[in-house]
């Protein structure tokens, strides 16, 4: 048994609209059923809607025996970051109930597991109970019944379906881009008791500005930095003239410190993340969180990332300065020890990170590569330009760091972004997420009264008796339908030129193909 692409080509469409002419009268939707020339218009912009799962044949013996398809689905209450497609089935009449049927939704969840879909459903009629059946047999379950408006090119169609699901991916469904306040080191200001009262307001600051998650970071100088590591560079740059040693001595956090700051951002009705740095530090932080962060230097500490991967937590890992190959021995080290919930973020290791360098394209490479969602760890001092490019390639997580004052003495307060900006931050990545949507391209609900009102159709242009023969310039013509029925789409006018009426058509009424013998 193997697989080959259905083509744009009248060869695949004809096969494809022939086995649907024997099968659909029994599945009720198209009546009377269209011309092979008008179905392989609709064939050429219904069946290649998502690029990353195109249409494809199942082939027996050498014999084409069934077709699936792929479209965007969308929910009511869609959510960005869950990556939902329709799909539907289509067995060669000759080769019904062979078990061919239920192969080929096998091979299209894997091709759909493949390419990091989260869900697929399928549209069925109540009254097609053998779909239904094979459905099920694959793992689909019915989660809702749903009234559907088809538009087709014979009119306008509303049928009350059964949608049965299939769930791919382990990860909970987020209600949104997953959006983290990166706090890091940028609470350390001083006492132990300044250091906790300048936490505080970070978590506040964040709650208020409506992200989902606070993280930290957890680490000792001495697991960190081989010794003699001497200055860096880049914080030279920022005036900070001191061996890295005694720099990240200054930040680190006590272990102890962990419960006080779990529960500041419990109290405050957000997640708690840390990033560990080292395998103690893993230990100290994964009874406080969720989630865990790989950050980008330690995506080849390998103890580490068995730790996390044992945890069974999502994780999110940062990819800043990493060859591709490097993301990969990453994956493919976390997936070893059984983890499949990651999240890969685009980063650039620049602290701030230059727009020229941003590369937010790289999300697409990461996703295509390892069929994992990604997001973007944003390092630039632009506190929505990034975020909002990121929610438009595919965002599902994107963190930003932040500071109360960029004045404050410290390596990572100057490039953080401070409590107005971070709430702007947030404002426009809401906005962003719904004006992407979920890529299904038809009739939008707030579209759908001027579709009705103003999308020209086939009207009659004055009364028409019954036997009388409709003729575009006499008694039809192409016009808006205002309040009148709409009748049939503009491509159909050869099959009702000529054609005499089975019924009195008053004027202005839509002529549709059911209403010409």
């Amino acid at each position: 048994m193997t697989i080959c692409p259905v083509r744009m080509e009248k060869d695949d469409a004809r096969l494809i609209y022939q086995w649907r002419r024997e099968v659909e009268p029994h599945a009720v939707l198209h009546k009377p059923y269209p011309t092979f020339e008008s179905f392989f218009d609709h064939f050429r912009s219904d069946y290649f809607q998502v690029g990353e799962l195109p249409p494809f044949f199942l082939v027996h013996e050498g014999k084409k025996v069934a077709a699936i398809r792929f479209r965007p689905y969308q929910y009511a209450d869609s959510r960005s970051f869950v990556r939902t497609y329709e799909i539907s089935l289509l067995v060669a009449p000759e080769e019904q109930k062979k078990g061919f049927g239920l192969t080929a939704l096998k091979e299209a969840a894997t091709m759909a597991r493949e390419q990091g879909v989260h869900e697929l459903v399928a549209l069925i009629h109540p009254e097609n109970l053998p779909s239904a059946k094979v459905f099920r047999k694959a793992g689909y379950s019915s989660v809702e019944s749903r009234l559907v408006v088809v538009d087709t090119l014979e009119g306008h169609h509303e049928y009350e379906l059964n949608v049965y699901s299939c769930r791919l991916a382990t990860r909970p469904a987020l209600p949104h881009v997953f959006l983290v306040a990166e706090i890091g080191s940028n609470w350390k200001v001083g006492t132990r008791e300044q250091n906790r009262e300048m936490a505080r307001r970070l978590v506040e600051s964040a709650a208020v500005a409506g992200v989902d998650a606070v993280k930290f970071q957890t680490f000792r100088a001495e697991s960190v930095y081989a010794p003699a590591a001497g200055q860096s560079g880049y914080l030279a740059e920022l005036g900070i003239q001191r061996d890295i040693h005694d720099i990240f001595r200054e930040l680190e956090m006590d272990y102890e410190d962990l419960a006080f700051l779990a529960q500041l951002a419990q109290d405050s009705g957000l997640a708690f993340m840390s990033t560990p740095f080292s395998v103690e530090d893993f230990t100290a932080v994964d009874p406080y969180v969720a989630f865990h962060k790989v950050a980008s230097y330690e995506t080849c500490h390998i103890q580490l990332l068995e730790k996390m991967a044992h945890s069974k937590k999502p994780l999110f890992v940062s990819t800043g300065a990493s060859f591709i190959q490097e993301v990969a021995f990453a994956v493919n080290t976390l997936r070893s020890f059984g983890c499949e919930d990651i999240t890969l973020l685009q980063c650039t290791a620049a602290y701030p990170a230059d727009p020229s360098f941003m590369n937010l394209r790289a999300m697409l490479t990461l996703h295509a590569a390892f069929g994992l969602p990604v997001g973007l760890s944003d390092h630039s001092l632009d506190a929505v330009t990034a975020p909002i490019l990121a929610v438009a390639y595919g965002a599902s997580v994107i963190e930003k760091h932040i500071t109360m004052d960029r004045t404050l003495p410290g390596p990572d307060q100057q490039f953080a972004i401070e409590p107005r900006e971070l709430a702007l931050f947030v404002e426009k990545v809401r906005m962003a997420e719904k004006m992407v949507g979920s890529g299904w391209k038809g009739v939008l609900a707030q579209e759908e009264e001027l579709f009705r009102f103003a999308k020209r159709a086939i009207q009659a242009t004055c009364p028409i008796q019954k036997g009388e023969a409709c003729r575009l310039g006499k008694n039809m013509a192409i016009l808006r339908p205002g309040n009148n029925v709409k009748g049939a789409h503009p491509s159909q006018l050869p099959a009702l030129e000529g054609k005499r009426a089975n019924r009195a058509l008053e004027a202005g009424e839509g002529i549709g193909i059911g209403d010409v013998v």
